[in-house]
């Protein structure tokens, strides 16, 4: 008889695309697919990621949710999907709720411009930090710290769709260890994903090597 595996429910937007992709190589767990429970797909990247927009209000979620022994997802409020704070008080699984990251490449790149964009941005991550927590309590991973100490020393974001380079969610898997997977044989050092394609163009990574001399930028 087989040894029973985890189930691990992901529901948010395409930033959980590489969480699935570093948890599927970890073979003590199962991470869910829509497909099994009838939800049609359009993205390759949503093989293991349950995408609100393809999700709807379709009850299949809630029956993935059941299913479940881990749930981490985003705060997904829209009133065309599925509520996350729905599926949250309906699941008995152990749960966490993660930052939906946000930060914005400026379009005219310049030291004050980058600090600028960075710092509305912060604040913003900030103020949804103070709702968010205040539905899941300790049941948040709040990166805005994070990124605030550590945006000056390694580049966090790419050119478009506010995507996160991996120094962001080699982070966010810590924290995702620390917070859910203690019990599991999970390393979040090990089995760090590889891009299909760099966030950033040769000539933009060039660019902001220019204006902050000293930060570490992104290999993949």
């Amino acid at each position: 008889m087989s040894e029973y595996k985890p189930k691990v429910l992901l529901y948010g937007n395409c930033q959980f695309s590489v969480v699935a992709n570093w948890l599927n190589q970890f073979d003590c767990i199962q991470v869910l697919k829509p497909q099994s429970y009838g939800i049609q797909t359009n993205l390759p990247w949503e093989q293991s990621v349950f995408f609100p927009a393809s999700v709807l209000t379709n009850q299949a979620v809630a029956r993935a949710s059941n299913d479940a022994d881990y749930f981490i997802f985003h705060d997904v409020i829209n009133p065309k999907y599925f509520s996350s704070k729905d599926l949250y008080d309906q699941s008995d699984s152990k749960k966490i709720c993660i930052t939906n990251f946000c930060l914005n490449l400026p379009t005219e790149l310049n030291e004050e411009s980058i600090a600028n964009s960075v710092k509305t941005d912060i604040n913003e991550l900030v103020r949804r930090a103070s709702i968010i927590e205040s539905k899941y309590g300790s049941d948040y991973i709040d990166m805005s710290k994070w990124i605030e100490g550590n945006w000056r020393h390694q580049w966090l974001c790419g050119d478009e769709r506010l995507h996160p380079t991996m120094f962001y969610y080699i982070e966010l898997f810590k924290q995702i260890k620390n917070k859910l997977f203690l019990d599991l044989d999970i390393d979040p050092t090990k089995n760090i994903p590889k891009r299909s394609h760099p966030l950033l163009s040769a000539s933009k990574t060039v660019e902001i090597q220019n204006i902050l001399p000293d930060i570490e930028m992104p290999n993949n």
